[in-house]
């Protein structure tokens, strides 16, 4: 079985979110303050303490009109019945909860329930008043909130009034949850409290061996014998006659080890190789979290129905995570998330696990299908969405094939989409290393408005666009949010039927008795279809390429020109005169040339200077690298940034 969704109404920032789940790992993702601990801690209210925790007035969902009626929380756990044969633990478990029943498949509900009772409702009323504001009724909440009680409920919840069905605490012991918070102290969650996770598990593993525990046990009782025996009690105990202390018996020594004993006496340490052996509280705070993780994972399979019986087992383990990427390493992060999915997938019986992050290495070592976006929409409400689940609703496309392209490519770079509030698409290194300055150059700063540049290449935009809602059935996105895709323009033109071959813009259309032209890719045509009717993506391209589009805004700036640049003194000589050289003279064909002449100015000065300067660079990394620090040290004020770029700035960052 697996916790299929979760319901939250009235609870901090949900005021009424439906977030479903799939079985095995679930990865929560989203900005600050979207929600994924206060979903953690509504799943904590229902299966660990039997909802015991009371709560306090900022649990409250804040946005409830103010009324006579008291405010109340719900949080609904469905449980549904998980690929293959259910346990029969585990259908015992559930039995007494089913709100669906079917042929081999099964929902049972648990509801939690935070609420006044009926006796009380009186009191609150004549604490708010008839009409109160905000203020008032959050007042009279705070005065009546010792009142409030908590049950759980199970089968299908009622619609006003708590079920009455209830759970008892008991009943939900067979759920295990194992909790690592955000921030966590892991030395002393291993070594010291009540139970430590150390001893607690070096525990479990010694209940295999119960021949060996007693052998253990008889060889500590011949230890406690000698140890008594170098003990002269007498002297110990000299005063006790005189004192008195004897008239209430002799006093004497005896004692019995047990295994526990031992255990106490054990202590963690790292093989630090020729310097021989540390203490662990010397280890590094990432590797001792992985030491703790891992005890935890070892322990979701130790108290099963076999190990310690029918009424102490736990039949379903969950393990929450906030943060795993804590003191990680990225490389360790990508390896830890991959080991928690190779380890539920291949452990026997069920078990959950739900991890926060914040981190695109550990997103990008999870497949989509396991990862849950929590963002706020337009309303200001908690909505969630679910990146894998989009491409089964594709229209005439192979959906699964565009999912496999994306989950394969979706490395900790272009991760960053998931998380952003708004996505800039381009096809190569040039725009990802130039358009955050660009958008600086327009007063716009891609940091503080949480927008994500992702370099996709030309032809695979249509792979990442149904994430945002591009392409599909209902036009539903998973990610909700301003995508602005940045093409090459890339006009082009054949003849007699053959293959396009690039020219330029300003020769579109002045041989039509000898060419076929086509003013803009293919790739820019494909994707406006991508986008019609989809409020969430535009297209924009300018008139060739960035480096073409950008000398053509600024034809006398020689920021533009960098060591990447061949003829960079002849580019410069043009810039500051607009007199070609010979050099330059021969980068470019006779019937460019005279396209060119056939321009008016100031056109024809500007296309000649984007021209020579398109022909001029040699490797597009490397000069957009060096053009970047030129346009830094410039500053914005200095150049002018192509419309269409600041079109795709502003709408991304909206």
């Amino acid at each position: 079985m697996y916790i299929s969704s979760l319901r939250i109404r009235n609870y901090r920032c949900f005021e009424d979110t439906r977030v479903g789940f799939d079985s095995g790992v679930t990865v929560l993702i989203g900005e600050n303050n979207s929600g994924k601990t206060s979903l953690l801690n509504a799943l904590r209210l229902i299966f660990e303490g039997g909802g015991a925790r009371s709560l306090e007035m900022h649990d409250f969902y804040r946005g409830i009109s103010p009324s006579q009626e008291p405010p109340s929380i719900s949080i609904t756990a469905t449980l549904a019945s998980a690929e293959g044969e259910d346990t029969p633990a585990e259908l015992g478990t559930v039995a007494t909860w089913l709100s669906e029943v079917g042929e081999g498949e099964w929902e049972a509900k648990l509801t939690y329930h935070y609420y006044l009772p009926d006796d009380q409702q009186d009191a609150f009323q004549e604490q708010v008043g008839d009409d109160p504001n905000e203020e008032e009724y959050w007042r009279a909440v705070e005065r009546v909130l010792p009142k409030y009680v908590s049950r759980i409920d199970a089968g299908e919840p009622g619609t006003e009034e708590p079920g009455y069905a209830r759970v008892e605490p008991r009943d939900l012991n067979a759920f295990g949850v194992n909790s690592l918070d955000a921030i966590r102290n892991v030395e002393r969650e291993m070594f010291s409290g009540r139970k430590p996770k150390l001893r607690s598990m070096l525990d479990t593993v010694l209940r295999e061996d119960p021949e060996a525990k007693e052998e253990l046990e008889r060889e500590a009782s011949q230890l406690v014998d000698d140890l008594r025996e170098r003990i002269n009690l007498e002297a110990l105990f000299e005063l006790a006659e005189e004192t008195g202390a004897e008239d209430g018996g002799t006093p004497d020594i005896d004692g019995r080890l047990r295994e526990k004993d031992f255990l106490k006496a054990l202590r963690l340490v790292v093989d630090a190789g020729s310097g021989g052996t540390l203490p662990v509280t010397y280890n590094g705070l990432g590797y001792n979290n992985l030491l703790y993780i891992s005890l935890v994972l070892a322990g979701l399979q130790t108290e099963t129905v076999e190990e310690v019986g029918p009424e102490n087992a736990t039949v379903f383990p969950m393990l929450f995570i906030e943060e795993p990427e804590a003191h990680l390493h990225p490389a360790l992060q990508f390896k830890l998330l991959k080991f928690i999915h190779e380890r539920v997938e291949h452990e026997s019986g069920s078990q959950q696990v739900f991890a926060t992050t914040h981190s695109t290495h550990i997103t990008s070592a999870t497949g989509l299908d396991s990862i849950v976006s929590l963002s706020e929409n337009q309303d200001g409400d908690i909505t969630p969405s679910y990146p894998g689940r989009v491409f089964r609703y594709m229209e005439g496309e192979d959906g699964q094939g565009s999912k496999a392209y994306v989950e394969r490519f979706l490395d900790a770079t272009k991760s960053t989409m998931l998380f952003a509030r708004g996505v800039i698409l381009v096809e190569g290194i040039s725009e990802q290393i130039l358009i955050p300055t660009l958008a600086n150059a327009c007063d716009y700063s891609l940091e503080d408005e949480h927008v994500a540049v992702a370099g996709v290449g030309g032809r695979t935009f249509k792979h990442f666009l149904p994430l945002f809602g591009a392409n599909l059935e209902d036009g539903t996105p998973a990610l909700d949010r301003p995508v602005a895709c940045i093409v090459d323009a890339d006009p082009a033109r054949r003849q007699d039927g053959g293959q396009y071959e690039n020219c330029y813009p300003y020769q579109i259309g002045n041989q039509e008795d000898d060419f076929e032209y086509r003013p803009q890719s293919g790739v820019v045509e494909t994707l406006e279809q991508y986008a019609d009717d989809n409020s969430n993506i535009q297209i924009f391209c300018g008139e060739k390429t960035l480096e073409y589009d950008l000398a053509l805004a600024n034809p006398t700036n020689q920021s533009l020109i960098t060591r990447e640049c061949v003829h960079r003194e002849h580019l410069r000589t043009l810039a500051n005169v607009g007199e070609v050289g010979e050099d330059l003279r021969a980068k470019i064909s006779d019937n460019t040339s005279e396209a060119l002449n056939a321009l008016d100015d100031p056109d024809r000065a500007a296309a000649r200077f984007a021209t020579y300067y398109l022909e001029c660079i040699e490797g597009k990394g490397g000069h957009a690298q060096a053009l970047n620090l030129n346009l830094r040290e410039a500053g914005g004020e200095e150049y002018e940034v192509p419309t269409y770029i600041r079109n795709a700035i502003a709408f991304a960052c909206q």
